[in-house]
């Protein structure tokens, strides 16, 4: 994506105090996620593995993000995992804001489920 780097920049994670800053009474939260992962991954319990989007993950996340061209926000967070930061960052580009991290985003660990097939979780864990 154009002027958007690979990685999250190192920044300074906000404090819960910090998060709300900017938002007035009557704000709107919008909860967003990635688009479709890496082909090698769907299907798949990947948790908080830093797993790419796929080619056409990529191409949704531009195309998303510029649905929200015109729109205001007073905050745009993400969590550190590169699959979500992308969508932020490149909301970022659109809104004109700086994206920060917050690590309580980050999907959480599944364990020994992490990268089962999820057919294979259902089949195992039926009950």
């Amino acid at each position: 994506m154009s002027g958007v780097p690979d990685r999250p920049p190192q920044l300074q994670t906000l404090r819960p105090s910090q998060r709300h800053a900017g938002c007035g009474t009557g704000a709107e939260l919008w909860l967003l996620r990635h688009a479709e992962v890496h082909e090698d991954w769907q299907g798949r319990a990947y948790g908080d593995l830093d797993i790419e989007l796929s080619g056409a993950g990529l191409e949704r996340t531009r195309a998303f993000a510029h649905a929200f061209q015109g729109r205001d926000a007073a905050l745009v967070l993400s969590s550190p995992l590169r699959r979500a930061w992308l969508l932020a960052a490149a909301l970022g580009e659109v809104l004109g804001r700086e994206v920060s991290t917050d690590p309580d985003l980050r999907e959480v660990h599944r364990g020994e489920w992490q990268g089962m097939l999820v057919e294979e979780l259902h089949s195992r864990y039926a009950e």
